[in-house]
């Protein structure tokens, strides 16, 4: 775009600067791979936190929504499309477990919505437990039962 100007001396003067137009454009939001790559938050996981990071189209400036259970959180797309969230360890343990919807969601400059969401493991408090019955009928090994198969 360029603007130019005359004052009433007849001096002109004038200024170019680049647009980029977003009006026609749908955003798109990437997510990057979740919790170790695998989408499933483990113990060892949620007790150092997580951040949840992706990419974003024709959004720069928007405010982007990251549900998680019944958490929402916000951050602004950067300069260069990316975005991320941190989750801290205290976020992560009021989790339950069982399978979780993950959603981010932003609306453009331009009042262009998107919104992208998918499911994510949580194990963090119904640890597997090890029982082990009674061995040998009465817990003692003789010499009997130590011959036989």
């Amino acid at each position: 775009m360029k603007v130019e100007v005359t004052n009433a001396s007849g001096n002109t003067g004038s200024i170019s600067q680049t647009i980029t137009s977003i009006t026609k454009n749908l955003p798109t939001i990437s997510l990057n791979s979740l919790f170790g790559g695998d989408g499933y938050l483990n113990v060892a996981e949620a007790a150092l936190g997580q951040t949840l990071s992706g990419t974003t189209t024709n959004a720069v400036g928007s405010t982007l929504r990251v549900t998680l259970g019944s958490r929402t959180l916000t951050t602004v797309v950067q300069s260069d499309g990316t975005w991320s969230v941190g989750l801290s360890a205290t976020d992560l343990t009021a989790l339950t477990d069982g399978t979780l919807a993950l959603g981010v969601a932003l609306t453009n400059p331009a009042g262009k919505n998107v919104s992208i969401s998918t499911s994510v493991g949580i194990g963090i408090h119904n640890l597997p437990t090890l029982s082990l019955g009674s061995l040998f009928g009465d817990g003692y090994l003789n010499l009997t039962e130590a011959q036989s198969n």
